[in-house]
């Protein structure tokens, strides 16, 4: 089942500012804004999957709990939970490079550093020799049973606003449990393309992604 998300949560009687919709899975999630605290849907959305904010107010990027505790609601199996939001960031090169397009900082094996600028075709460009970025999760080098090396494949994801599915071939994604930050009612999330690579990036909590769960 997959449920769709309802844009008229933007109208003041929900909370919202007659503009922007919460674009959350759960209705009239709206986020702290203009020093006022987020609403009570919004916190909830948050904590769904044992992270959070650490100021519901001011938390920046990277401002989340990153000792996330399983809840009821995490879609992982027993054992293993939803990661933090700071788990790829050794997916880069570059400690800080939280969005680049420079392949040099694309901490991948040497055949998958590569970009593919062409609009459409993604990962299906005969230099990907797989379909998707195979990434170091340690260290920038493979050891001798290459298990610090993680791919992460071109399936794309489910549209919050219409149910259809999108970028298959051309986007390699994967939910955090963590929020994107405390002013933003997006969700953290790592996102790859054919030619950018996004170790913390924030996208709609209403669209469905891929889970690489973690380990308890």
């Amino acid at each position: 089942m997959f449920i769709l998300r309802d844009d008229d949560d933007k109208l003041a009687i929900y909370g919202g500012d007659s503009a922007e919709p919460s674009y959350n899975w759960i209705f009239a999630a709206h986020p702290a804004k203009n020093d006022k605290d987020g609403s009570v849907p919004w916190k909830a959305s948050n904590k769904l999957w044992g992270s959070g904010v650490q100021d519901e107010r001011n938390s920046l990027i990277l401002g989340t709990i990153i000792n996330v505790k399983k809840t009821i609601y995490d879609p992982c199996p027993y054992g293993y939970h939803m990661p933090p939001q700071d788990a790829w960031t050794n997916f880069t090169t570059v400690t800080t490079a939280y969005i680049t397009n420079i392949v040099t900082e694309y901490n991948v094996i040497a055949e998958d550093k590569y970009n593919q600028t062409t609009d459409g075709t993604g990962f299906v460009d005969e230099n990907f020799k797989v379909w998707g970025r195979r990434f170091f999760t340690t260290g920038n080098t493979a050891i001798a049973d290459a298990s610090n090396v993680a791919f992460y494949p071109a399936m794309g994801y489910r549209f919050g606003d219409d149910g259809r599915v999108h970028s298959v071939g051309r986007g390699c994604y994967a939910w955090s449990a963590s929020p994107y930050s405390a002013k933003s009612s997006k969700g953290g999330f790592l996102g790859t393309g054919a030619d950018w690579v996004h170790p913390v990036s924030a996208t709609f909590r209403s669209d469905a992604f891929p889970v690489r769960c973690v380990r308890d």
